[in-house]
């Protein structure tokens, strides 16, 4: 076996990734020696899962227009949950859910084997153009959920995904049944990547399942990264949560602008200037709001979006006149 590896947007790995229709970084792609290809799949993952994930990729080595063929005319559930991981790979999110669900359908004992999977493609989906909808990805969330074989770390993920579609929906309760079962359900756990993954998600849990707005900010203050009040990138990070929240608004004003000072010349100090003008025209400084839109057009004068804003902003001011 011989590991390749190309960038997909320089040199001959433009035309290779034409060639394999990639849709996504990082995407692997196992072929045979004549480079048609076996099986692929996509995404980041930890040195044991992309060995497991490689050696089931190549116990069953066919091509995958054999394995199509194959399943055409005798269908099996590993035939299903491969071609279903294959097809998701190609942005053929709707045909990837169909064959999870057929893959499960053709053996009553993997009933709920394949709901985690499942679930990943649809709220890919759900962050890629709304391809699914919000209800959908908490439908099969819940599928999830509710399986026999989910993990601790599933159950994280989970909850953390479930926060992002909530918040994307401006439907942020949609996470605490996800919430409340990742917290209880690794509360004992000593995996290190698991105690962690945990502690990252207290903030939302006692926000929005606890409803403790001071204990919410306690826990994301600890959840920042070492050097952050020196860093205009986490400087900008806190205070865009508080904005985003609703919470200690007046240190996160002043940490933006901290931020704004740090920050080099170009898109990064327009970007906390916008988040300095949220916070002043959320606490009803709305004068401030639009002075600092303005610079944060002219530290990125091709955005479109900040030009939008400055209306905004202008019209809410002259509507508090």
């Amino acid at each position: 076996m011989i590991y390749h590896h190309l960038d997909a947007e320089k040199g001959e790995g433009i035309e290779l990734a034409k060639t394999f229709e990639v849709k996504g970084y990082p995407m692997f792609v196992l072929t045979d020696s004549h480079g048609a290809p076996l099986d692929r799949w996509v995404g980041y993952a930890s040195p044991d899962d992309f060995i497991k994930t490689l050696a089931d990729a190549t116990s069953d080595p066919i091509t995958v227009e054999a394995r199509r063929a194959r399943f055409a005319t005798s269908p099996t559930t590993s035939d299903a949950a491969r071609l279903a991981r294959i097809t998701a790979t190609e942005s053929k999110l709707q045909e990837a859910v169909d064959l999870y669900t057929r893959a499960e359908a053709l053996d009553p004992a993997a009933k709920g084997k394949y709901a985690y999977e499942s679930f990943e493609v649809y709220a890919h989906g759900f962050f890629k153009g709304s391809v699914f909808t919000a209800a959908a990805v908490n439908q099969a969330a819940t599928a999830a959920l509710n399986a026999p074989n989910v993990t601790p770390a599933q159950q994280l993920e989970l909850a953390r995904v479930m926060s992002g579609v909530g918040q994307q929906a401006k439907d942020p309760k949609l996470a605490i049944p996800y919430l409340k079962a990742a917290v209880a359900g690794t509360a004992t756990s000593t995996d290190p990547k698991v105690v962690a993954g945990r502690r990252s998600l207290m903030v939302d849990y006692a926000l929005l399942v606890e409803s403790n707005p001071t204990k919410a900010l306690a826990y994301k203050r600890e959840a920042m990264p070492e050097g952050w009040m020196e860093d205009p990138d986490g400087l900008n990070d806190f205070a865009w949560w508080c904005f985003e929240n609703k919470i200690n608004l007046e240190e996160a004003e002043s940490l933006a602008r901290k931020g704004v000072e740090l920050a080099s010349a170009g898109r990064k100090k327009a970007m906390i200037l916008d988040t300095a003008a949220e916070i002043c025209n959320l606490r009803g400084s709305c004068k401030d709001a639009v002075g600092l839109i303005e610079l944060a057009m002219k530290e990125d004068p091709k955005s479109e979006y900040y030009p939008k804003q400055l209306e905004r902003f202008r019209k809410e001011l002259a509507a508090t006149k």
